[in-house]
């Protein structure tokens, strides 16, 4: 028992390590208008949550990653080079699993996290990767907000810590336009009923998979989304979604959108309307494979051909037909040029 006391009491000096600063308490809600569209991608991973979304400026935020490497392969799909905002609700493998992969592969700007304990071999690695790339974390807590040049976020919960991980999780208010989304993570009802700020939403991400948990009527009832997402995997032990959970948003209208009966789930927002999008109806929409590419990149030294903006490009980076490769190179396994 000690040792594990240890462990615990060791993540969390080294997540006040890397956390730095933390934000101040914001004075009040900042402003920021849209001008174009906003992509917003629900990933299907499996049983797991991950959410990427785009904004019209190129900045784009990714919401967990998911248990394994099938967020970063859709990343790489989309050939982006930089992460400026990423989330991870809470520790638990299947939002966070995926990450310290993702941090290898990009660029990223601010990192954002619960201040919470857990002694996991998962969530220290990921500590450790944050650490190793030399970036900080911001604690993410009801009251914390942020802004892009056309959205405004804010941080709802936790309100305090619990120390029960799904309880404590970040749960995130983007609003864009006029558009509001709401980011549950792995929430449940306690979290909820603790949340005193508005949370009406044009789109909920459901929280804890569909769990009936989580999704109570008395906060479905304040957020009233016109959209919900569920993310989850096909024939999951956990039952997940659970017909209590689907019943409840059926009874207030919202149009319900599952990752395990239609994979990776789109929309488009102008800041006014929410689109659904088909899995072709956005341009350059990535499968959920690898993407081959024509022009790779090996270093001067290395055995590793890489994609453009894989970082172990830092001190050479020698353009070459893939075609043309010689045996010797194998493709690096962080920014996987090839299928």
């Amino acid at each position: 028992m000690r040792h594990k006391l240890r462990a615990g009491a060791l993540l969390l000096l080294l997540f006040f390590l890397l956390s730095g600063c933390l934000s101040p308490e914001p004075s009040g809600t900042p402003e920021a208008t849209s001008s174009g569209p906003l992509f917003l991608h629900f990933i299907d991973v499996g049983q797991g949550d991950a959410a990427l979304l785009e904004f019209p400026d190129g900045e784009r935020m990714l919401i967990d990653a998911g248990e394994d490497e099938r967020a970063l392969d859709y990343l790489c799909a989309l050939q982006i080079d930089r992460i400026d905002y990423l989330i991870a609700t809470h520790p638990h493998s299947d939002h966070i699993g995926g990450m310290a992969e993702v941090i290898d592969a990009f660029s990223i700007g601010a990192i954002y996290m619960p201040r919470t304990g857990h002694t996991t071999k998962t969530y220290q690695r990921l500590l450790e990767t944050i650490d190793s790339h030399g970036l900080s974390i911001t604690e993410a807590k009801a009251g914390v907000t942020f802004k892009g040049s056309t959205f405004t976020a804010e941080f709802l919960s936790p309100v305090s810590v619990t120390g029960d991980l799904n309880n404590d999780s970040a749960v995130l208010k983007l609003t864009y336009g006029s558009n509001v989304f709401l980011f549950m993570g792995d929430a449940e009802k306690q979290a909820e009923q603790a949340i005193s700020a508005p949370v009406k939403s044009d789109l909920l991400k459901v929280g804890h998979h569909g769990s009936s948990t989580s999704t109570s009527s008395a906060f479905l009832e304040r957020v009233s989304p016109t959209y919900a997402v569920i993310s989850c995997g096909a024939n999951n032990q956990y039952g997940h979604p659970s017909s209590a959970v689907l019943e409840r948003l059926d009874s207030i209208g919202a149009q319900i959108f599952r990752t395990d009966l239609s994979g990776t789930i789109r929309f488009r927002s102008d800041g006014q309307k929410i689109t659904p999008l088909s899995s072709t109806a956005r341009q350059n929409a990535p499968s959920l494979t690898r993407t081959s590419v024509a022009t790779v990149y090996i270093t001067e030294t290395g055995t590793k051909y890489h994609r453009a903006n894989c970082r172990y490009l830092k001190n050479s980076r020698i353009p070459i037909p893939i075609s043309e490769l010689s045996s010797k190179y194998t493709p690096c396994n962080v920014c996987r040029p090839a299928a």
